[in-house]
C-alpha cells in the first residue's frame, strides 16, 4: 500500500511538461504469420483440403506480416509527430525509445519490421532473448505453480464469464457448425475416427484446470476448433478469395462467426483475472513503470493475442468489439497504446486506445499511411470516469498495473 501511495502521488506530481502527449507505450500482438507447427498435423487430419502454402516456416511471420507492420511503423512516427511526441524527420537518440520483445521469430520480426518503420535511419536493437532458449518469463502463458484455491477461482470466473460447458455450446454452437461445413469434418482423417470430438455440443467439461505444465486446457469441441479457425482466419489474410475458405463464399457475418471461436478460446485460456494477474505479474508492473518513470518516450513490446488479452483484463476495460475486423477483440497486427499526456491543469492523464487494421485493408496489403490511416479506438476503463478526451488521471490507472488483481 505504501509503494501504490507514493507512485500516485509521484504519478499526479510528475507532470513539468508543457500540456501534450509526453510517452507512449505500445503492447503489440505480432503480425501475420503461418500456423504454428503444433497445430500443422492436426490441420492436415482435419480436412481432405489443401491448405495454403505459406512463405514463412511454422509459426514465422510471413512477408506480408513483416511489410504491413513496417508501414505501420512508418504511420506510427508520422502521428506521433504530429501529437508533438517527437520533432519531425529528427534522428532520435537511443534513449528516447526502446523495444522490447519475446524470442520468437514472429514477434522479434515484428518488433524489428516496426522499428525499420518507425526508425528508418537507424540501426535499432530489439531486446530479447536468445531464440531457442529458455522462455522469456515477461511472456508467460503457464503459471511456475498453483493451487486448490487458484484453481477454484479461475473455474469460479469462467463459470461466471461464459456459463459452464453449456454456456459455451450456446455460444458458439452456430460457428461450430459453419466450420465444420467449410473443412468437411467430418470426411475428413480426423473426423472419421471412432474417438473423434465433434464440432457439435457435447455436454463434456471444459475446463482443465492448472495441471502440469500449469496452464488451462480446453477440451471438447472448443479445442478441437481453435485451431482450425485460426489458421483460416491467418488463411483469408493472406489469400482473400473463397479458397482462404476452401471453395465456401462467406459472408462477413459468417467470418466473425469463425473469429468468435479464436476470440472466445483466448478470453477463457488467458483472459480471465487469476490468470491474467498470474501471467502478468512481471510483464504488467514493466509498463507500469516504465510509464510512472515518464521514459523513455516510447516503448515498443511485441507479444501476442494473448498478452494483449492480459493488459486489457488488468486494466478492466469495458467490453468492446472492434469495428472492421472479424478477430475483432485481439486482431492480428493490434496494438494497445497507452499514451501519457500532461495536461493543462497540471494532472497527468492516460489514454487506452486500440490501434488496428481492419480485415479488409490486411486482406488488400494495404500499407498504414495518411491516406489509408489504421483504426483507432479509445478504450474506456470501468470504475473510473474519463475526461472530456476519454483520458484518466495516471495515478489511478497505474495501480490496477502494479498490483494485478486476481479477482474473487
Amino acid at each position: 500500500m505504501k509503494k501504490l501511495l507514493c507512485v500516485m502521488v509521484a504519478a499526479a506530481a510528475a507532470c513539468g511538461w508543457a500540456a501534450g502527449l509526453r510517452q507512449v507505450v505500445i503492447v503489440s500482438r505480432h503480425n501475420l504469420r503461418a500456423p504454428l507447427d503444433t497445430a500443422m498435423q492436426d490441420l492436415a487430419e482435419s480436412t481432405t483440403n489443401k491448405w495454403f502454402a505459406w512463405t514463412s516456416a511454422p509459426g514465422e511471420l510471413s512477408r506480408k506480416g513483416a511489410a504491413l507492420e513496417t508501414a505501420m511503423g512508418g504511420w506510427f512516427r508520422d502521428r506521433l509527430g504530429d501529437l508533438g511526441l517527437f520533432e519531425r524527420n529528427a534522428r532520435l537518440r537511443p534513449d528516447q525509445v526502446r523495444f522490447i520483445a519475446n524470442n520468437m521469430q514472429r514477434t522479434v520480426a515484428t518488433a524489428r519490421s516496426f522499428a525499420t518503420g518507425f526508425m528508418p535511419e537507424a540501426d535499432v536493437v530489439v531486446e530479447h532473448l536468445p531464440f531457442g532458449g529458455p522462455r522469456d518469463s515477461r511472456f508467460a502463458l503457464t503459471v511456475s505453480h498453483s493451487d486448490a484455491a487458484f484453481s477454484n477461482r479461475i473455474d469460479r470466473q469462467l463459470g461466471e464469464t461464459f456459463g459452464g460447458g453449456a454456456g459455451i455450446d450456446r455460444i458458439l454452437a452456430p460457428s461450430y457448425a459453419l466450420l465444420s461445413r467449410v473443412i468437411d469434418y467430418p470426411s475428413s482423417a480426423r473426423g472419421r475416427r471412432p474417438d473423434a470430438v465433434p464440432f457439435a455440443s457435447t455436454g463434456v467439461s471444459y475446463f482443465d484446470i492448472i495441471r502440469p505444465p500449469h496452464s488451462i486446457g480446453l477440451h471438447g469441441p472448443i479445442g478441437e476448433a481453435y485451431p482450425v479457425a485460426d489458421s483460416i482466419l491467418l488463411q483469408q489474410y493472406e489469400d482473400p478469395s473463397a479458397a482462404a475458405s476452401f471453395g465456401h463464399p462467406l459472408t462477413w457475418e459468417e467470418w466473425r462467426l469463425i473469429g468468435k471461436v479464436k476470440e472466445t478460446y483466448i478470453s477463457m485460456r488467458y483472459g480471465t483475472k487469476a490468470m491474467s494477474a498470474k501471467l502478468g505479474k512481471e510483464f504488467l508492473p514493466l509498463l507500469a513503470k516504465r510509464l510512472e518513470r515518464g521514459e523513455p518516450r516510447l516503448t515498443f513490446v511485441g507479444g501476442h493475442d494473448t498478452t494483449l488479452a492480459q493488459v486489457g483484463t488488468q486494466l478492466d476495460v469495458e467490453p468492446y468489439e472492434l469495428p472492421g475486423a472479424v478477430e475483432y477483440r485481439t486482431p492480428i497486427g493490434s496494438k494497445i497504446v497507452l499514451g501519457r499526456w500532461c495536461c493543462d491543469d497540471g494532472i497527468d492523464r492516460l489514454s487506452v486506445d486500440f490501434v488496428y487494421q481492419t480485415t479488409a485493408q490486411i486482406r488488400a496489403c494495404q500499407p498504414a499511411d495518411r491516406a489509408h490511416p489504421p483504426s483507432v479506438v479509445r478504450l474506456r476503463l470501468k470504475g473510473l470516469t474519463p475526461d472530456a478526451d476519454g483520458r484518466y488521471p495516471l495515478a489511478d490507472v497505474l495501480p490496477r498495473l502494479l498490483s494485478p488483481d486476481p479477482g474473487s
